[in-house]
């Protein structure tokens, strides 16, 4: 009697291995589209951003030097040769004020009467003033500057200028001259200047677009990593548009009180802490092009399967 073999190509519930190699093989496919894709559109966001950036630290810079400077009537202008860091101490009876680039492109401001400097802005940058070099003897009344915000990468990503015009200063004054006379050690150009105005005080300016205030009291820390992706979900996503730059301004407005009232009570902090822990989840995968394709991944393998599945219950009725 001649026995048969009968060799199946499929496993219990009926998904036949051709059917899974297809599988995967579609799944791989599209993993490496949604990579690539993702991969791109990473690096088209960034740059777009850095720009964005880059756009609105300087035009803010400009903003508050035209603000604080044009009232001066004294300026001079010097070149950092090393002499003014984040670290220097002033004279308190020194009455001027002081803007200046470090070495490390860093921007501070010393209001008069003050010992220490204050940072004006996080991001590096280059500043250049500079005169009209155009007939040396006549005095000069205005002030021209250039803002030019730095990379990574040490390049310029955006640079914006403007003239400040000194209403306040004598006939007989002008720029670098302290009655009429030209001050010794004092640049047609430079990264440093002191001036004297009619204000008793440089407005602030600042540093920080604004804190999460609510989940910075449920996770207890500015710095802590959920805070951190918050923040940075807030910056890509929200204040790029006017919806959500409209939606974080109304948050900023509500939440302050909210966040006092959890931040004394650890039972409450732990509840808002958990209720924020899917958007934390939900704001990385979008921050992250490779988590997201990872979830993409996830998801669509588990469609095929599920459908190839329902495919081998119908054969199998």
């Amino acid at each position: 009697m001649r026995m048969r073999i009968k060799i199946s190509h499929g496993n219990e519930s009926g998904l036949t291995v051709i059917e899974l190699i297809v599988a995967l093989t579609i799944l791989l496919i599209l993993l490496a589209l949604s990579y690539m894709t993702f991969d791109i559109a990473n690096k088209m966001f960034n740059k777009g951003e850095e720009l964005w950036i880059a756009q609105k630290e300087a035009q803010r810079l400009v903003d508050w030097l035209d603000t604080n400077l044009k009232t001066s009537y004294e300026l001079l202008i010097y070149n950092n040769s090393g002499e003014y860091d984040k670290d220097t101490v002033f004279d308190t009876r020194d009455e001027y004020f002081y803007i200046f680039q470090t070495e490390d492109n860093e921007v501070y401001y010393r209001n008069s009467y003050e010992r220490n400097a204050q940072l004006l802005t996080e991001v590096p940058v280059k500043l250049e003033f500079k005169i009209d070099t155009q007939n040396p003897d006549v005095p000069k009344k205005a002030l021209t500057y250039l803002v030019s915000i730095i990379g990574n990468d040490g390049d310029s990503k955006f640079s914006i200028n403007s003239t400040i015009n000194f209403a306040n200063m004598l006939r007989s004054a002008g720029v670098n001259r302290i009655q009429g006379e030209i001050q010794s050690g004092t640049k047609n150009s430079g990264n440093v200047i002191k001036f004297l105005n009619n204000t008793s005080d440089l407005s602030s300016i600042e540093l920080r677009t604004g804190s999460c205030f609510i989940a910075t009291a449920s996770f207890g820390s500015y710095d802590g990593e959920p805070v951190r992706i918050l923040r940075q979900f807030r910056d890509k996503f929200l204040l790029t548009n006017k919806p959500g730059t409209a939606f974080v301004n109304f948050y900023y407005r509500i939440s302050p009180p909210i966040a006092e009232f959890i931040a004394d009570k650890p039972l409450i902090k732990l509840i808002v802490g958990i209720l924020l822990l899917p958007l934390v989840f939900l704001a990385y995968i979008l921050l992250t092009p490779y988590a997201l394709a990872g979830v993409i991944y996830i998801s669509a393998s588990a469609v095929v399967i599920m459908r190839l599945r329902k495919k081998s219950n119908l054969r199998k009725m």
